[in-house]
């Protein structure tokens, strides 16, 4: 198994060494793999995104800003814009014709627009 893994944060409410985080986990090899913690936070400073290549595909693994309650809602999803962002600037730096962004986007199906993303992506 190939993996690349990074901590978001650790919770010893569970177990002293357990580890909260993002993996991407392949049979196949993985290159040029890095993480990168995201610039526009609000309520758990430590979300990021990790991604590498695989064949011709770069996969990233992303977890975006949650919020905590009500109140954090409106910022939460603002700066998950902005992390979609973040992510599309990686993108434009792959050598690789493919990029699949998966992970945890913590927004009901219905506010995300895969076709403004792809539309992003691919302009």
């Amino acid at each position: 198994m190939n993996y690349i893994y990074s901590v978001e944060r650790i919770d010893n409410t569970i177990d002293p060494e357990c580890t909260i985080g993002n993996a991407l986990l392949s049979k196949d090899k993985l290159s040029n793999y890095n993480q990168l913690k995201f610039k526009n936070q609000c309520c758990y400073k430590h979300r990021n995104v990790v991604y590498a290549d695989t064949f011709n595909i770069s996969v990233y693994s992303t977890h975006f800003e949650s919020g905590t309650g009500v109140s954090d809602l409106i910022q939460a999803i603002i700066i998950r814009s902005d992390q979609i962002k973040e992510i599309i600037e990686i993108t434009k730096s792959s050598n690789q014709k493919l990029n699949i962004i998966s992970g945890d986007f913590n927004s009901p199906i219905k506010y995300l627009d895969p076709t403004n993303i792809a539309l992003k992506l691919n302009g």
